[in-house]
């Protein structure tokens, strides 16, 4: 799969969570699902505004398609412990957390064992 950007592996979402809903017709509620998987980027556990500063669950940055998947428990799990490993390495590597290479990042949380 190739991906827009380089930070845009390193979380996923779940397609199966994600659903847009368009009100009520009298057949009943319409639902469109999406035909892939989205990712979460690791630009999403970031802020511009304060240096250092990681976010993670229901905090991050999404838009209203994407929280209806990142709000749910599996994807909340994976953006705490990324910001986590996000933590340690920026303090290893002596750098902000908005500086650090999140390919790296993407190499130490497969490293753990943990699904990427």
């Amino acid at each position: 799969m190739k991906y827009r950007h380089l930070d845009f592996k390193p979380l996923r979402t779940f397609c199966t969570q994600v659903f847009r809903g368009y009100g009520f017709t009298e057949e009943g509620q319409k639902l469109t699902f999406p035909k892939a998987a989205g990712y979460i980027p690791y630009r999403s556990l970031i802020t511009e505004q304060y240096e250092n500063l990681l976010v993670a669950g229901r905090c991050i940055s999404a838009d209203n398609d994407a929280f209806a998947a990142t709000r749910v428990q599996a994807p909340c799990m994976e953006t705490g412990q990324a910001a986590g490993f996000a933590a340690a390495i920026s303090i290893r590597d002596d750098l902000s957390v908005q500086k650090i290479d999140a390919l790296k990042l993407v190499e130490r949380i497969r490293k753990e064992g943990s699904f990427v």
